[in-house]
């Protein structure tokens, strides 16, 4: 150490050190620290077989540190895909050439209603939901005797209360993870908002045609026009009654109804007050409104609710020259499951 510069020299002579051999580590091409060997007995001269020691020692150190370093990055990239797949709303699968379901991430039992767990290694045949059977069978007939690279696909399933889920299935053939032999694997993708807009855009254009035929109509009177508004009206919005009430004072005056002899708050000329209906509160909301479950919400205290058990309604208010005339309403004695869009919304206005 004597060699050194005056600052060095007296830091390694206060911890004794009289020689040393030291090298440079490096990992991924990169500095990464040192590693050395200190004499404190003499000052001494480093033999070739020393130094190739030390350089091999150098050289298997890096070689550690990278393995370790790969494996971590490797663990970090397994977690985020770990995370990314279990956390993914489509179905991601994997079928082996017997049959056998290798992989199913969590969306499936979303979706399908079957846990994950009873359908790992179960033949897909004896599982999968019956509106699924047969594009399953399909696809992977057409995959494992490549007739086609890839297998693409609408599956409808159809629960028990009759509701409908779309889900468009892509499916390929791909070599397992030894290398020796190969699995199905896919996506099935839920894309039932997307139909059910695409359907509510199409009831829509034929709700407005009819709403043009029915309000151009010179054949019809206004009340038969209203009436006829009105059934259309409930067909379209899926409810089972409807009315035109005019407003007094504070008092609520039903005009018209649908259906004529099942509307559950009264006949035309049925008079209430208006601080115990819904109308009230349409009114101060100033347009249109739809409450899909009025039992969850502060709607439950108006006094119509306890008395007619109505449970869903869409209403608006209603203007003739530039005032309030009254209020029309589509309602249900059952929740709207789906609960009312925008475009409902804006319909009925």
């Amino acid at each position: 150490v004597r060699d050194l510069p005056n600052e060095e020299r007296k830091a390694y002579n206060k911890q004794g050190v009289r020689s040393f051999l030291v090298l440079p580590l490096n990992s991924g091409g990169a500095f990464s620290g040192l590693i050395g060997f200190d004499d404190i007995q003499r000052e001494r001269t480093w033999s070739p077989a020393e130094i190739a020691l030390l350089q091999v020692a150098a050289v298997a150190i890096s070689m550690a540190q990278e393995r370790f370093y790969a494996i971590d990055a490797l663990r970090q990239s397994e977690e985020r895909y770990r995370a990314v797949v279990e956390t993914a709303h489509d179905v991601i699968f994997q079928i082996d050439l017997s049959v056998r379901f290798q992989f199913l991430n969590p969306s499936w039992e979303r979706v399908t209603g079957i846990a994950v767990s009873e359908a790992i290694g179960v033949p897909f045949w004896k599982i999968v939901p019956a509106g699924m059977l047969q594009q399953f069978q399909t696809a992977y007939r057409l995959l494992r005797e490549r007739v086609t690279e890839h297998y693409h696909q609408m599956i409808v399933l159809t629960d028990d209360n009759q509701e409908s889920t779309w889900l468009d299935t892509y499916a390929r053939l791909i070599s397992d993870a030894q290398g020796k032999g190969h699995l199905i694997a896919g996506t099935m993708i839920d894309i039932t908002s997307f139909k059910r807009i695409e359907y509510q855009l199409r009831r829509n254009e034929e709700a407005l045609r009819a709403l043009y035929d029915i309000t151009s109509s010179q054949q019809l009177t206004y009340e038969e026009k209203v009436s006829s508004l009105l059934s259309m009206g409930s067909r379209s919005f899926e409810m089972e009654s409807a009315s035109l009430s005019r407003i007094e004072d504070d008092r609520l005056i039903v005009e018209q109804v649908y259906p004529d002899d099942g509307f559950p708050m009264g006949m035309p000329g049925t008079v209430m007050k208006l601080s115990d209906s819904f109308t009230r509160e349409i009114i101060r909301a100033n347009e249109p409104i739809g409450v899909e479950h009025v039992g969850e919400t502060d709607w439950a205290s108006v006094p119509a609710y306890a008395q007619y058990q109505i449970e869903s309604i869409l209403g608006t208010p209603v203007t003739a020259d530039n005032e309030l005339y009254g209020v029309l309403s589509f309602t249900s004695l059952k929740q709207h499951v789906h609960g009312f869009s925008i475009a409902e919304k804006e319909f009925v206005r």
